[in-house]
């Protein structure tokens, strides 16, 4: 082979290889843009969403009834977020019986005006709660949020029942009050945190089983749970018959004001209860509406005041 034969070969070779890196460098260069421009993508749209989720609060108390409704959603997911096991449990069929079984409970209270609500199921298989908004002029149950609970586990021990079903106010006869955040003996803050929020739904009938002809009352509360051992356990019946609620749900329900109505409307009364950074919705409601879609009956379905 000639020496300009050689050149000519190695003056290639040394072409291709030029050419596949700078390929390569091509490559490379596409990939990072693609990156970035996803990651500036996902950027834009969290920084949307919490912007979204900022006006929401900042001007919640001003907006008309179903628009602060809409808006509400957005503010619960970032408030209380959505938990993986809900995936689970809630499907297009659910969400409509629950809802009609809502609206039933509601116009047998004769409830005639815009509120919102916080609906509980007890079912075992379940053990969820919804804020919800009763929209009075469609005769229409609109979804807020859902959220894990724990309610009455009576297998538990001899302390402990089943959750009451029925319809249950928020009430100044029964003046709710603020966890103190103390530790029992298992080191358990049965209330959560200190300041956490506890209604008081008054004196309740339930039993030990569904057809068990013995009544017993309790006082019937909704509060939060300890964050170190309660909380992983919400999603099951675990409770002696109140409703536990996550440290995030029991903020939303207190920030907002959603069960206060009787509350702001004797402030005077109420004012040492209520958060001072409060931003009540217009519409705020009193009930807290217990069902099981287990078909296990209704125990208490008139619910003592």
């Amino acid at each position: 082979m000639s020496n300009n034969t050689e050149k000519s070969l190695r003056r290639i070779g040394l072409e291709i290889a030029f050419l596949v890196l700078l390929f390569i460098v091509f490559q490379i260069l596409v990939v990072v843009k693609e990156r970035d421009g996803e990651n500036i993508q996902k950027k834009i749209l969290v920084e949307n969403v919490e912007q979204k989720g900022q006006v929401s609060e900042q001007s919640i108390t001003e907006e008309p009834t179903k628009k602060q409704a809409a808006r509400l959603k957005t503010v619960f997911y970032q408030t209380v977020g959505v938990k993986t096991k809900i995936y689970d449990r809630v499907d297009d069929k659910y969400l409509e019986r629950m809802c009609q079984d809502a609206l039933e409970r509601i116009r047998e209270i004769g409830a005639s005006q815009d509120q919102y609500f916080v609906y509980v199921d007890r079912n075992p298989q379940k053990q969820l709660g919804f804020v919800c908004f009763f929209d009075s002029k469609n005769k229409q149950i609109i979804v807020i949020g859902k959220d894990l609970v724990s309610t009455g586990n009576p297998k538990r021990g001899k302390d402990y029942f089943l959750t009451p079903v029925g319809v249950f106010q928020n009430t100044l006869d029964n003046f709710g009050y603020r966890a103190l955040g103390t530790k029992n003996k298992k080191g358990w803050r049965g209330l959560g945190r200190k300041g956490a929020r506890v209604w008081d739904f008054g004196w309740q009938e339930t039993s030990k089983t569904i057809k068990a002809k013995d009544k017993i009352l309790i006082r019937l509360l909704m509060h939060a749970t300890d964050p170190d051992f309660g909380e992983p356990r919400l999603g099951r019946v675990d409770s002696k018959g109140c409703v536990r609620i996550s440290a995030q749900l029991n903020d939303f329900l207190d920030k907002f004001g959603i069960l206060d109505k009787e509350y702001e409307d004797h402030y005077h009364k109420g004012m040492w209860l209520l958060r001072k950074d409060r931003q009540t919705v217009c519409c705020a409601g009193k009930y807290l509406i217990i069902g099981d879609s287990g078909n296990s009956g209704n125990i208490s379905s008139n619910a003592k005041k």
